[in-house]
């Protein structure tokens, strides 16, 4: 660069025929300059960035063993501390009865967990845990009238039981033409 910038000013001065040549080797000599910083700042950044992840590859490290260690040394006795440990540490099971608005509530402890849940559930659902999932209706269909039937049909429909509804339109084509 500098022997292009003396090039270019002798020739200016004393012309000798080498303008071009001056003017060249200093436009190169600047291009090379860039060149080596650019290549310098990123050597540079590459470093950085590679501290950044070193660094960050260890902090994982650090959490993975203490979330490890963490987990073994607590890990669940029963479904009192699962729970727990998804509401904040609570040791009990609050169940409201949507029907009546009547709250109850039990503890939960490591032995009998399990059992209290159950019992609480039971309790609601009236002693029977299926009563209140059950779609089922209380007669039979056969002992239905054609009315009773016929909503049984549409709630079946309803809920894409469609079996259940082709059973349910023969009993009312039945009940409806005996003589067939």
């Amino acid at each position: 660069m500098g022997s292009g910038a003396y090039i270019t000013i002798d020739n200016i001065s004393e012309p000798q025929g080498n303008l071009f040549e001056g003017i060249t080797m200093f436009a190169l000599g600047t291009i090379l300059l860039v060149l080596m910083t650019a290549i310098a700042y990123l050597v540079k950044v590459v470093t950085i960035f590679s501290e950044i992840y070193s660094k960050q590859n260890e902090m994982q490290q650090e959490m993975t063993a203490f979330y490890t260690k963490s987990l073994i040394a607590n890990r669940p006795k029963g479904i009192g501390d699962f729970l727990g440990a998804m509401g904040g540490n609570q040791n009990s099971i609050s169940v409201t009865n949507m029907e009546t608005g009547e709250t109850t509530s039990a503890p939960l402890t490591d032995d009998d967990s399990i059992k209290n849940v159950n019992e609480i559930i039971s309790k609601i659902l009236g002693g029977n845990p299926l009563s209140s999932f059950s779609s089922a209706p209380t007669k039979k269909l056969e002992d239905m009238t054609v009315e009773q039937l016929e909503k049984e049909l549409a709630k079946a429909v309803k809920q894409d039981q469609f079996e259940k509804a082709n059973e349910i339109k023969g009993l009312i084509h039945k009940k409806r033409n005996p003589d067939s």
